[in-house]
């Protein structure tokens, strides 16, 4: 997990977690509280509530998302470690990893703004 703890250190959003403001359920503070602002997710779309929510809750559950794809990576960098040319589960296994890389690698590329596959990752 010292990718997890690395990232953590070096990340340049603001440390989660994030709430959903109490009485305005479209803003995205950093405490309870209050807090830092981060999002406004129903700027100009009173409209939609319902979908703003939606979209308020998601962006308040990113940086717990991102620590779970970031912790499943490191678990498939782990068993993908131990597997070798004459495992009898190797493809199996292969296979298995790569629909979770396939959905990992982009989501965790996309939110860290790197571009770039997590270490460990083919």
């Amino acid at each position: 997990m010292n990718e997890i703890v690395e990232f953590q250190t070096n990340a340049q959003h603001t440390p989660g977690p994030w709430f959903v403001q109490s009485d305005d359920e479209h803003v995205v503070r950093s405490h309870p509280n209050g807090g830092d602002w981060i999002a406004d997710a129903g700027s100009g779309r009173p409209h939609k509530y319902e979908e703003n929510s939606a979209n308020a809750r998601l962006i308040a559950a990113a940086p717990e998302l991102l620590k779970a794809c970031l912790v499943v990576t490191e678990f498939l960098n782990a068993l993908e470690a131990g597997v070798t040319e004459h495992d009898p589960l190797r493809r199996l296994r292969l296979r298995i990893h790569a629909p979770l890389r396939a959905a990992l690698d982009p989501a965790i590329a996309k939110a860290t703004a790197t571009g770039q596959k997590p270490e460990g990752s083919r």
